[in-house]
């Protein structure tokens, strides 16, 4: 089960620097408490975001602790600690008020945008506003970010998948985000929701599955649904609906 964490900066020019260098820097307290996280096992998936625009930039997974002797042009935000190698899936903005409805239950059951930078999501919250984000971007015909220009050093690194968005009617998830929520996908391949919720039920290709919900929910939490089957996101409270 992947752990997911709030990252924020104070300039949007961050997220451009982020994507080019294929890193993030932060304050040395958050810094730390990533690092506890990459101890563990599970894949840790970020939501990134210049607070300042209101928006959720998008997503990506940490790739490393923080890397002596390596450098992310900065702005705004002081006393930090080296960068940390990201992996951006997907850059794509959604207005926190498009999320208000996810509820992070390690935050006191606030919205997940209104959480300190480095704040931990619960994975019922990580797994709905994944689901919603990448959503917004295949939506939009968003492309996965290009390799980074001036990369960190961090050896070779895979190629980044094309658009996440097929032909018509098929919909193409990022397989980078696929493969570390669950399995479904492995690098540089694109791959139909509803074939890979039949392949994790053990299904032979070419048999298709109608409404077979989106594979990096399908059989990873508990209880949100297992493969083929359609869980959506909660709807945002009565108040907040048009």
């Amino acid at each position: 089960m992947p752990r997911f964490f709030f990252l924020t900066t104070s300039k949007a020019d961050n997220l451009r620097a982020s994507v080019a260098r294929g890193g993030w820097a932060c304050a040395p307290g958050v810094a730390a408490r990533l690092v506890d996280a990459l101890q563990g096992p599970e894949p840790v998936l970020v939501f990134l975001s210049a607070r300042p625009t209101g928006n959720f930039a998008g997503m990506g997974r940490l790739a490393s602790p923080p890397l002596l002797g390596q450098n992310v042009p900065w702005e705004g935000d002081r006393d930090l600690a080296p960068p940390c190698a990201l992996e951006w899936f997907f850059r794509h903005d959604v207005p926190f008020a498009e999320a208000e409805h996810i509820r992070n239950m390690m935050d006191d059951g606030r919205p997940v945008r209104s959480g300190k930078n480095g704040q931990e999501v619960d994975p019922a919250a990580g797994a709905a506003l994944a689901a919603l984000l990448e959503g917004a971007a295949r939506a939009a015909g968003a492309a996965a970010p290009p390799l980074p220009s001036a990369p960190l050093s961090l050896g070779p690194r895979p190629a980044m998948p094309g658009p996440m968005v097929g032909p018509p009617g098929q919909m193409m998830m990022n397989p980078m985000l696929a493969a570390a929520m669950g399995g479904f996908a492995a690098p540089g391949m694109m791959m139909h929701p509803a074939m890979a919720a039949m392949q994790g039920m053990g299904m032979p290709p070419g048999m298709l599955v109608p409404g077979a919900m989106n594979p990096m929910l399908a059989g990873v939490w508990p209880g949100m649904g297992g493969p083929g089957q359609v869980r959506p996101t909660p709807p945002p409270p009565a108040h907040l609906q048009a």
